[in-house]
């Protein structure tokens, strides 16, 4: 990923524009690398802190503006102890996914960093990190079973 200064000539170019540009880079004879954005390969994000979730884009049909308002609307409100216990929770299954370990204490220690991460949601939610750490594990019971029964290096039967 090339993170640049909007120099395109076709989008509305303001000062400290960002955009991200996704996708394979060719070198040219003169040293300068390339990138060809087309409808099948690339991607290039403009303004990316405000990335949009899938579920976001799903109203997009109805209003085009829908998904970004409701982001950034979202983002001005303070956190619900739900919206802090997801986060947390994905926080920890996108660490058993990278480093391939599933096991009770690993997660327990997994969901100790990430609930100090996030000590100022807590807060701002008003949830104690007792409590928080206890909805977590009991929310995370089924992790470990899912990463031993769907996770692993190679295909698994199931009967």
């Amino acid at each position: 990923m090339l993170k640049a200064y909007c120099p395109l000539l076709f989008c509305n170019r303001r000062t400290g524009d960002v955009v991200n540009i996704i996708g394979s880079f060719d070198t040219s004879v003169n040293g300068q690398k390339t990138n060809t954005l087309t409808t099948l390969e690339n991607l290039l994000i403009h303004h990316p802190d405000t990335l949009l979730t899938p579920s976001l884009l799903a109203s997009a049909p109805n209003c085009q503006r829908r998904p970004l308002v409701t982001a950034l609307v979202r983002a001005l409100s303070p956190p619900t102890p739900a919206l802090v216990y997801g986060t947390i929770l994905h926080e920890v299954v996108q660490k058993c996914l990278q480093e391939k370990r599933w096991d009770a204490p690993w997660l327990e220690s997994r969901v100790d960093a990430a609930l100090s991460m996030a000590f100022g949601d807590l807060v701002r939610a008003g949830v104690t990190l007792s409590v928080a750490k206890d909805e977590i594990l009991r929310r995370a019971a089924g992790v470990e079973t899912f990463g031993q029964r769907y996770i692993g290096d190679h295909p698994k039967v199931f009967p």
